[in-house]
């Protein structure tokens, strides 16, 4: 697949997990026409790279829009951002894994992190917090260069960065949900949290196995 062919495939699929995200978050209790997220202005910025809004955003301890405390904010933001690559990263596992472990396990990562993700929009939408539409170059890149890979080629590239991924994704939940100001964006972390931890465990027991040669059932080979 040509680099253009699998960047319209990343921006296309993150773009429909952000719209699938913010429809939830529109039914939320609360939520107003008249209050946008930025969210869902991804959507629109499929065809190509927005301008990110981040450098706009105020130093304060608190923003102004919310009066949520920055480090709340911050970890909203890149909690929301994650998870959204986790689903779509899910998706071409179900698309182009050989193994079927990796293939139940990119199932489980878009249930788990479509459920996180809702969590997580009704809190940005409930406050009236302002995201940036964009997601992290870095996680875009992912994105790009996994969709141009397939077979077991696929599969070892697919766990490693979900392990690595994982691994700084617990951390940082497991931050906020012991020092975070806002009560109720602590509160998600440490429901969150839990998940993150059982999903860290199976995906590297899954790598521990593709990497020692088992087959696509998860069996060592003989």
């Amino acid at each position: 697949m040509a680099i253009v062919e699998s960047g319209k495939l990343a921006a296309a699929a993150v773009a429909f997990a952000i719209a699938s995200s913010v429809c939830v978050a529109a039914q939320a209790p609360g939520a107003s026409a008249t209050t946008g997220t930025g969210v869902g202005d991804a959507a629109s910025s499929a065809s190509g790279p927005s301008p990110s809004r981040t450098s706009e955003m105020p130093a304060p301890s608190q923003t102004p829009q919310s009066g949520v405390p920055q480090a709340d904010h911050d970890f909203l933001d890149e909690a929301l951002r994650r998870g959204l690559t986790a689903v779509t990263l899910g998706g071409l596992a179900g698309e182009k894994a050989v193994s079927e472990q990796v293939r139940k396990f990119g199932e489980r990562m878009i249930s788990d992190h479509h459920d996180a993700n809702e969590e997580l929009m009704r809190l940005v939408t409930a406050k009236g917090i302002d995201l940036p539409a964009v997601l992290d170059k870095n996680d875009e890149k992912a994105i790009d260069d996994l969709a141009d890979l397939s077979g077991a080629e696929f599969d070892r590239a697919y766990m490693k960065r979900v392990v690595s991924d994982h691994r700084s994704d617990v951390s940082k939940f497991q931050k906020e949900a012991q020092a975070g100001e806002d009560p109720d964006i602590r509160a998600a972390a440490q429901k969150i949290l839990p998940v993150l931890r059982e999903q860290l465990k199976m995906a590297e027991s899954i790598q521990d196995n593709i990497e020692a040669g088992a087959d696509n059932t998860g069996r060592a080979k003989q």
